[in-house]
C-alpha cells in the first residue's frame, strides 16, 4: 500500500454520495458515476482506490460476514444540488476565431487554450485564424454575453457574419462596459437559495456549499450527511 496520505476531506465529501459502477465490456472500463450524474475525476478515483485498499488490508472476512448477516435498511436519501452550482464561474479563455475560406467567425471558451486551438486546427477541413483571446474568471458568462450581443449576425450554419467594425470592437474590448452592467444586474436579480437543517437548525446557502440532503421518508432537509444519518437512525431505521 502506498504511503501517500489520503485526501480525507475529499473522501468525507464523497462518502455522503451514492455511486453506480458502470462496466463497458468493449473497453473493459469500469466507470464510477455519482448520483448527481457526474463521473468521478481521475484524482477522486485515485483517492477512492486508496481508501478501498485500506479496506482490503484492514477489514477481515469475519467482519464482512458479520455485517452482511445483519438485517439492515438502506439509508434512503437524495443529495440535491442548488441550481446555482451549475452556474459557478470557470476560469479560462474566451476566444474568437475565423474560418479563412468563408470569412465567418465563431466564439469559443476553454480552460486549456493551447490544446483547444490545436484541436480546432486539426479538426477543421479549412484553415482557421485565431483573432483574439481573452483570459477571464468567468468564461461561461463572457461567451454567453458575446453570443447574445452578436446574435443578429448569426447565419444558418451557426457561424457569425461579423463586419470589420465588429471585429475591431471585439479586439478593442468595446463590449466591456455593457458586459459589466449585465453582470451587476444579474447579481442584483439573483436569489440566494437556502435551506434550514431539520436536525441542527443551521442555515446553509448556495454560497456556502453545493447542495443539501433530503430524506425520502419525510422530505426533511439536512445540511450534511451526518445530520441526515442521525435523523434517519432516530426516526426511520427499522420503522414501518
Amino acid at each position: 500500500m502506498s504511503d501517500d496520505k489520503l485526501n480525507l476531506e475529499l473522501l468525507k465529501k464523497l462518502s455522503g454520495i451514492s455511486c453506480i459502477l458502470s462496466f463497458n465490456e468493449e473497453t473493459e472500463v469500469l466507470s464510477p458515476i455519482l448520483q448527481t450524474g457526474k463521473l468521478l475525476t481521475k484524482n477522486e478515483a485515485i483517492e477512492v482506490i486508496k481508501g478501498l485498499m485500506n479496506y482490503i488490508e484492514n477489514i477481515d472476512e469475519k467482519e464482512i460476514s458479520s455485517h452482511n448477516s445483519q438485517l439492515r435498511r438502506f439509508q434512503d436519501y437524495s443529495y440535491i444540488q442548488f441550481s446555482s452550482h451549475s452556474k459557478k464561474k470557470k476560469k479560462g479563455h474566451v476566444f474568437l476565431y475565423r474560418e479563412l475560406v468563408t470569412n465567418t467567425y465563431r466564439f469559443g471558451e476553454t480552460k486549456d487554450i493551447d490544446a483547444r486551438i490545436e484541436a480546432l486546427t486539426n479538426s477543421s477541413p479549412v484553415a482557421i485564424d485565431v483573432v483574439v483571446i481573452f483570459k477571464t474568471d468567468d468564461t461561461i458568462s463572457l461567451k454567453e454575453y458575446l453570443l447574445d450581443l452578436y446574435s443578429g449576425s448569426l447565419n444558418l450554419n451557426n457561424w457569425y457574419n461579423l463586419t470589420d467594425i465588429d471585429v475591431e470592437n471585439i479586439k478593442g474590448m468595446k463590449f466591456l462596459k455593457g458586459y459589466h452592467k449585465r453582470l451587476e444586474r444579474l447579481e442584483q436579480e439573483r436569489k440566494i437559495e437556502a435551506i434550514v437543517c431539520y436536525r441542527c437548525t443551521n442555515k446553509v446557502t448556495d454560497e456556502m456549499q453545493d447542495g443539501y440532503y433530503n430524506c425520502y421518508y419525510c422530505n426533511s432537509k439536512f445540511c450534511c450527511y451526518e445530520c441526515f444519518t442521525e435523523h434517519f437512525n432516530e426516526k426511520h431505521l427499522d420503522k414501518d
